[in-house]
C-alpha cells in the first residue's frame, strides 16, 4: 500500500488544513492533520459500512471515532476516508475492563447483519473477521 502523505485535494475535500504528519503504528499509511486522521483505503464499500455503523454507534462503556464526511456528503474521496482523532490510553494489564467493553460492543453490534463483502475479501483481517462473526 502507498504511505505517501494525502494530497492537497484530499484534505480541501474534507475541509481539512495544515500539514498532514504520520502516525505511527499499524499499517504506517495514517496521517493526522489537526483532529482528523487521514487514511488510505483498498475497500470502498466496506469503507462506507464501517464509516455508517461507526455514525450509529453510541454507548457510554466505549467510544469509536466518527468518520467525517467531505464537502460533497460521501465518505470516502479518491481512496481515503477521514475521522476524528481519538486519544488513546494503553492500560496494561487491565483484562477485566477490556472484556466488560468488549462485550458492551457485542451487544451494541446485536442485529447488525454481516456485510456481504465479508466474503469477497481475502486478507489477514477478513480471515478474523469471518472467525469473529
Amino acid at each position: 500500500m502507498d504511505t505517501s502523505p494525502p494530497r492537497p485535494e484530499i484534505l480541501q475535500a474534507f475541509n481539512l488544513s495544515g500539514k498532514p504528519i504520520r502516525i505511527s503504528g499499524g499499517q504506517g499509511t495514517c496521517y493526522q492533520v489537526g483532529s482528523a486522521v487521514l487514511k488510505p483505503i483498498e475497500n470502498e464499500e466496506e469503507s462506507n459500512w464501517i464509516a455508517d455503523l461507526n455514525a450509529k454507534l453510541v454507548n457510554d462503556a466505549f467510544s469509536v471515532p466518527k468518520y467525517i464526511r467531505a464537502e460533497d456528503g460521501s465518505w470516502v474521496v479518491n481512496g481515503w476516508v477521514a475521522y476524528e482523532f481519538v486519544e488513546g490510553k494503553h492500560k496494561a494489564g487491565n483484562y477485566a475492563e477490556a472484556i466488560i467493553i468488549s462485550q458492551e460492543f457485542h451487544k451494541a453490534l446485536v442485529g447488525i447483519p454481516k456485510p456481504t463483502f465479508f466474503e469477497k475479501r481475502n486478507n489477514v483481517w477478513s480471515v478474523a473477521d469471518r472467525i469473529a462473526w
